[in-house]
């Protein structure tokens, strides 16, 4: 969903990376999240919109919940850790 995101951006001719990733942040990370809940359906809703803040740790909209809610935004951090090492989700093959 990340990098559809990023072409379409680049189709619309907004740019820099990190000007996108402030736009995913502020206005597609439900988006996001429920996309990946269409594709895979057994996901929890909190896990989803973790995994669709992935890459966008560096954003202004991220700077803000680290602030607003810094227990919140260590939750996303360690699931999207749980995810990468295959200890949440179902690993690829």
């Amino acid at each position: 969903m990340h990098e559809v995101l990023h072409a379409y951006f680049k189709a619309l001719n907004v740019n820099p990376l990190m000007e996108d990733h402030n736009e995913m942040g502020l206005l597609y990370v439900d988006e996001m999240a429920a996309g990946i809940r269409e594709v895979y359906p057994s996901i929890s809703a909190d896990d989803a919109k973790a995994l669709a803040w992935g890459g966008l740790h560096e954003s202004y909209s991220w700077l803000n919940l680290v602030r607003t809610s810094p227990t919140g935004a260590q939750s996303i951090i360690d699931k999207n850790k749980a995810y990468k090492r295959g200890q949440s989700g179902t690993k690829c093959n």
